[in-house]
């Protein structure tokens, strides 16, 4: 829709005479966020809406002409409209529907025909070793499908089992599984079992749902949280979508390109604020200027985040064990207003451009972080969950009041389900909004020493 717009200004003169150029492609860009949004409002980039362009085309249509009549009835409120040219917006409407019919058509065959070539392959994952699980896999074998293939059978009582199911040795239990989606990409997992086995079943889905992969259901079940469960098609097989991928289809993208247009603007920006705070760490005391400390990333994988070290090189907790407190003596003169004003944290920066952290998130926590003697992952039962999205600088429990210090289950617990709150609920204006908030916590300065 943007090259629609420009080009409905270039055939169009009383556009240019009425309209300045670069004004217009500012009004050009906002329409496009505005219609990129609206399309995935409307599911139109899922895949099997993008693999037949009649598909839900009236959505199309319908969405873009819903954006237009926002961005018209804008001008007639804000008092605007003689500025802009009708012949233009008009042009822009027909232009944008043609490109749109184009876009379709051209889109859906290179879908398919990456679809025929196993680009746009599912790697999937079977939990189960008894009749469900057999007729599955028999059903998506029967298919012929290209958009999935089956990389892997697991089931809990593995040692109980025969080695071979459908065909496909069994790999292993759970826990195997687990270790399996650390080291092999996987998109979904699909549980196989007898509804009868609710217990059984509720466990596997506390384990699964830790992982940074689309966990569905196949066939009934009874007795597992179902609040905001899908239903969704493996190889034209009804499943029960338990938890959806985070940041999935173009949410990853707006996701992606979020962080590193942020952060390269923010570093270009704050490069002389981060040479001067670096020169006072270093003439504060000796030592090096950045404090490297290990921390969990997403997936559970293990990053080195950087900081602008804020102790004594000597009294460093590279492990994370002993928490900072109020008045803690390790902290330098310096690294106490550093850590008050969340100076410390710009380097991490670095962190999001090299793809390990996003600008919001979940914050990182140390391996060995501790609550009253007891690992995070033992108090709170959902814990790893939060790392099913890159880790941020700021995040929605550090500007709703959970920063800080946590020396309390409750403490623990609420950053859990304020983080998990964050990651099943994303969007670009949530993190505008914590972007904003973080603003106004780092002014209070609460909870922060």
């Amino acid at each position: 829709m943007l090259g629609a717009g420009l080009i409905a200004y270039r055939v169009y003169p009383p556009a240019q005479q009425a309209l300045a150029a670069d004004l217009s492609l500012v009004f050009v860009a906002i329409i496009g966020l505005l219609c990129a949004n609206g399309f995935q409002l409307a599911h139109l980039y899922t895949h099997p809406t993008l693999r037949s362009p009649l598909r839900r085309f009236g959505r199309a249509v319908l969405a873009w002409s819903l954006v237009l009549l926002v961005f018209a009835a804008a001008l007639f409120f804000t008092k605007t409209g003689e500025n802009f040219s009708r012949g233009w917006v008009v042009s822009w409407f027909l232009i944008g529907l043609s490109g749109l019919a184009v876009n379709r058509v051209a889109l859906s065959a290179l879908v398919r025909h990456w679809t025929r070539q196993g680009r746009l392959s599912r790697n999937l994952v079977v939990v189960g070793a008894g009749l469900e699980a057999e007729r599955f896999i028999a059903m998506v074998e029967a298919s012929h499908s290209a958009e999935v293939e089956i990389v892997g059978v697991f089931d809990e009582r593995f040692s109980d089992r025969r080695p071979v199911v459908a065909g496909r040795g069994l790999a292993g239990n759970i826990d195997d599984l687990t270790e399996f989606c650390r080291r092999v990409h996987v998109d979904q997992v699909v549980v196989a079992m007898p509804a009868q086995a609710e217990t059984e079943l509720a466990e596997i889905f506390r384990r699964l749902r830790q992982l940074p992969v689309a966990v569905s259901l196949c066939p009934d079940l009874k007795g597992l949280p179902l609040e905001n469960c899908s239903i969704g098609r493996v190889a034209d097989q009804p499943v029960l979508n338990l938890v959806e991928r985070p940041l999935s289809d173009w949410k990853w993208v707006r996701k992606e390109i979020e962080d590193r247009f942020l952060a390269a603007a923010i570093l270009v920006l704050i490069s002389p604020l981060l040479a001067l705070v670096a020169l006072a760490v270093k003439l504060d005391s000796p030592g090096p200027v950045f404090f490297r400390q290990r921390r969990y990333g997403y997936n559970n994988q293990m990053i080195e985040v950087f900081k602008f070290r804020t102790m004594y090189t000597d009294q460093c907790d590279a492990a994370g064990e002993n928490v900072v407190k109020r008045g803690d003596s390790r902290v330098t003169r310096l690294g106490g207003f550093l850590r008050k004003t969340s100076l410390d944290e710009l380097p991490q920066i670095i962190n999001v451009l090299r793809g390990e952290m996003s600008i919001v998130g979940p914050r990182p926590h140390q391996a060995a972080l501790k609550i009253n003697n007891r690992y995070y992952d033992e108090i709170v039962a959902e814990y790893a969950a939060r790392h099913r999205v890159r880790p941020g600088i700021t995040g929605w429990a550090q500007v709703n009041g959970w920063r800080g210090e946590i020396d309390t289950v409750e403490k623990a617990v609420k950053r859990v389900e304020h983080d998990l709150y964050y990651i099943e609920n994303w969007s670009v204006l949530l993190d505008i909004k914590i972007l904003l908030l973080t603003i106004v916590a780092v002014l209070k300065r609460e909870n922060a020493y």
